[in-house]
């Protein structure tokens, strides 16, 4: 009886185990790392920000302008010549109408931060007077009258000089860069003749013959040279670009080249452009 009442027990207790089997204890919470921080994305690159995030343009992508400028070197040479020859004397004379000031434009595209393409158009008018004698014959020593027969033709010629120059030009601060800058800038150049207008005057004898309109001889209708320039643009506080300059360009063919009618083959411009 006593054995029975063991096994009922233990029974007892088996069943109520199965129905009841002991938990394990809940997971501890992970401990916090104290120094662990949000890991930031990095920052771009200043060339890889876009241009909305630089701020301002001080360098326009595309600009544009009017220029004032001076040259201290005029275009042509005055100048005269002498050439003697058996039975023949010949005299040359060049006589230009002198001017410093011209006026032109100029459009600029910035192709990176620090470069840009500026093509620029200048307007040269010209005036001179060439006047051309000839001697031909013996002049008797023993006479007061010269013998010779003597002819003068005075050419009075007009033309128009229309130089255009492509510049790569590179500046000393990044376009978005607050602030006056520096630049310097190198490129071909082209001249193109138009607008030729002459008269010649012809005197033999005391009897004039007037007048030729034949243009004046063009030795090159497109001239080509190269310019390198410096300069700096300064911004007021309306927001205009004054942009001062200093190029010079060396010209490979003259356009005007028949004895002492002679355009210069170097060529120097100081010149002041506004920039809106």
């Amino acid at each position: 009886m006593y054995v029975s009442s063991r096994l009922v027990a233990l029974l007892a207790a088996s069943v109520l185990f199965a129905q009841n089997p002991p938990q394990a204890p809940p997971a501890a919470d992970p401990k916090p790392v104290a120094d662990s921080k949000p890991v930031a994305d990095p920052k771009p690159a200043e060339g890889d920000r876009p241009a909305a995030d630089k701020g301002p343009a001080y360098v326009r992508r595309i600009s544009a302008g009017v220029t004032v400028l001076a040259s201290p070197m005029q275009l042509m040479k005055d100048g005269e010549t002498k050439q003697s020859f058996t039975a023949l004397d010949i005299d040359n004379k060049t006589d230009i109408t002198k001017r410093y000031m011209y006026f032109g434009a100029f459009v600029q595209a910035a192709v990176t931060e620090k470069f840009a393409a500026v093509v620029s158009g200048r307007l040269r008018p010209v005036k001179f007077v060439a006047t051309t004698t000839t001697f031909e014959g013996f002049d008797r020593p023993n006479t007061i009258q010269d013998e010779r027969r003597i002819t003068t033709k005075v050419n009075d010629t007009r033309a128009k000089f229309w130089d255009f120059t492509f510049m790569l030009r590179r500046y000393g601060k990044d376009r978005h860069e607050e602030g006056n800058r520096w630049f310097a800038e190198i490129g071909p150049s082209f001249r193109k003749v138009r607008n030729i207008k002459s008269s010649t005057e012809t005197t033999l004898g005391g009897n004039k013959t007037c007048c030729d309109t034949a243009p004046h001889p063009v030795a090159n209708k497109l001239a080509k040279g190269m310019s390198a320039g410096v300069g700096a643009q300064f911004t007021d506080e309306f927001g205009i670009k004054l942009v001062p300059e200093v190029r010079y360009t060396r010209w490979f063919g003259r356009s005007f080249d028949l004895l002492t009618a002679r355009t210069r083959a170097d060529q120097v411009d100081i010149a002041l452009s506004f920039t809106f």
